[in-house]
């Protein structure tokens, strides 16, 4: 059996691109809302905003994805895994830690430190490298940016905290791991 090959879409022009940036663009504007808005009713509670402990940002860093694709500095999950575990590893009395992966994790530390205590973030975590991936119709393309590791390690450590302390009604699908639209959907079924 021949399989039929679909047609591989071109590279897009120059004004499509300028057209998806400008949609991400707007998307990510602030605007004032039309309609008043409604109550929302919730308790106090306290989230930690201290600065991370290393196994904190060690329990985080297990949960990002490997093999995705990277930010504008090229590390990875498994960059960020293996300074880690060369410069921490199991048995210290049998193995002397890396000098240079020792040197990297501890800057990976500092760097994480500083977006809790100072406030203080890379001008890497700004920036996003956008690609463009071409959707089934012709000239229509789906973005993705590709962000920074580090800021995807602050982000989840937010996460997690903030995950500890909040619960969630049965009844929302999009904030609950491995919950989304499908699991909505079946219910409904």
């Amino acid at each position: 059996m021949v399989q039929e090959r679909r047609p591989q879409a071109g590279k897009p022009s120059q004004e499509e691109i300028d057209l998806t940036c400008a949609e991400y663009q707007n998307l990510y504007t602030a605007e004032d809302p039309v309609e008043e808005s409604f109550p929302i009713r919730t308790e106090r509670f306290d989230i930690d905003d201290g600065p991370p402990t290393e196994s904190e940002v060690v329990e985080s860093l297990m949960k990002l994805r490997n093999h995705r694709a990277a930010g504008a500095t090229r590390i990875r999950a498994e960059d960020l895994n293996g300074w880690h575990f060369d410069a921490r590893p199991e048995k210290p009395e049998e193995v002397d830690p890396d000098p240079l992966e020792l040197q990297l994790w501890e800057k990976v530390l500092e760097i994480v430190r500083l977006a809790f205590v100072e406030g203080l973030v890379l001008k890497a975590f700004t920036h996003g490298i956008m690609v463009l991936t071409p959707k089934d119709k012709p000239n229509e393309f789906w973005g993705v940016a590709l962000l920074e590791i580090i800021y995807k390690l602050v982000s989840s450590i937010i996460n997690r905290r903030i995950s500890l302390k909040v619960t969630f009604d049965d009844a929302v699908h999009g904030f609950w791991k491995k919950w989304g639209t499908s699991t909505a959907i079946m219910e409904v079924k």
